[in-house]
């Protein structure tokens, strides 16, 4: 494909800041070109949830000192607590792709696998931790 460039043109003052960007060559806006490289949105993407916590073998000081703050708060009756992450996105993706996206994704940038392990799990909207 040919290269362009973006630069900023004076719009009206109506506009918003998108819509002042353009494509050099192609005279198409920003908006216009991420509509024509987005899949059609015909489906719901599926919503990931994933868990990460520093593995077994790794001292967790964070749950630790959650685990010896419980019984202060009158919580006795708990114990081995692991302090974690858990992040929530949505992929425009499917089946063996879904997969293969989420796992690069944890193993490459959201987890630290000498450190860390994960799980993930495709969640409804009622299972949003926002929800």
């Amino acid at each position: 494909p040919p290269r362009m460039a973006i630069f900023m043109v004076s719009p009206p003052i109506t506009s918003t800041v998108t819509d002042r960007i353009v494509a050099v060559g192609t005279g198409a806006t920003l908006p216009s070109l991420a509509r024509e490289r987005r899949r059609p949105w015909s489906h719901e993407m599926p919503r990931i949830a994933i868990d990460v916590l520093l593995k077994r073998e790794i001292l967790d000081p964070q749950g630790r000192a959650v685990e010896e703050a419980l019984p202060g708060l009158g919580y006795d009756h708990t114990s081995e607590v692991r302090v974690g992450k858990h992040l929530e996105m949505a992929v425009d993706a499917e089946g063996d792709e879904l997969a293969a996206q989420v796992e690069k994704m944890c193993a490459d940038f959201l987890t630290n696998p000498v450190i860390e392990s994960y799980r993930w799990r495709v969640i409804s909207d009622d299972e949003r931790a926002d929800a």
